[in-house]
């Protein structure tokens, strides 16, 4: 777990780096979409992306991880299998982030 978050730390440094983004210390809405073979049951899908919400954290993208700071929106969209063995197509996580004035999100 502690390699897994280490990843996804470095992965956001990385990928945002450039940005002057929304790290304000504002409450945050933050949707997830985790492109992947197969769907996960609800514990699952949301423990599987604690690790990016606490790179979010470490990385002063997100104030807090609890419900007065954060609105977490977690996606999940199915990869054909036959697909995902393709060279050019792997598994994927799309990230977005927006401030929040504490409306709470719209689920699909």
């Amino acid at each position: 777990r502690a390699a897994e978050k280490l990843r996804w730390r470095q992965a956001i440094r990385m990928a945002t780096k450039r940005l002057h983004g929304p790290r304000d210390g504002k409450p945050k809405r933050v949707q997830i979409v985790v492109f992947r073979a197969g769907r996960q049951d609800e514990d699952n899908k949301w423990a599987s992306v604690k690790p990016v919400v606490d790179a979010l954290k470490d990385s002063g993208w997100i104030k807090n991880d609890n419900h007065q700071w954060l609105d977490l929106r977690v996606d999940e969209v199915k990869l054909p299998r036959k697909k995902l063995n393709k060279p050019a197509i792997k598994p994927y996580t799309v990230i977005y982030i927006e401030e929040w004035n504490r409306e709470p999100c719209q689920s699909q």
